[in-house]
This record gives C-alpha cells, structure tokens and sequence, in this order.
C-alpha cells in the first residue's frame, strides 16, 4: 500500500517489523497511484510493512501489532 512508503531524502523508505522492531529499509518506488504504490525492490517476499508509520516510528522502535 502507499501508505508504507515515504519520502526520505533524494528516495524513498519503508519500515519492515522484524523482531517486534521497526527496521528502515531504502525502496524503490514506481508506479503510484490512489491508494496503491509498487515496490520495485527493497523489500523481501514475506516481510511485513508498517502502514501509516508516524514521526514516533525511527530504525528499532519496539512496535506492537495491531
């Protein structure tokens, strides 16, 4: 969804939860569109993404799921 990917710097991110962890991983965006984004690498088949992250959510923020 385009609601795990954000803007930072020059490129584009998501966080992965691994371990109860939030973990920032570097994407790569192409096509966007509504509520939709298409990851062309970064992520690894099976990782779970972490939808609307807020300012609070940084590289090893221990999060719940929900």
């Amino acid at each position: 969804p385009a609601s795990a990917v954000f803007r930072q710097g020059e490129g584009w991110a998501a966080f992965v939860l691994e371990a109860g962890r939030a973990k920032l991983k570097p994407v790569e965006v192409g096509q966007r569109a509504g509520l939709r984004a298409q990851v062309l690498g970064g992520l690894d088949a099976g990782e779970q993404v972490i939808t609307h992250p807020d300012d609070k959510i940084s590289d090893g923020t221990r999060v719940k799921l929900r």
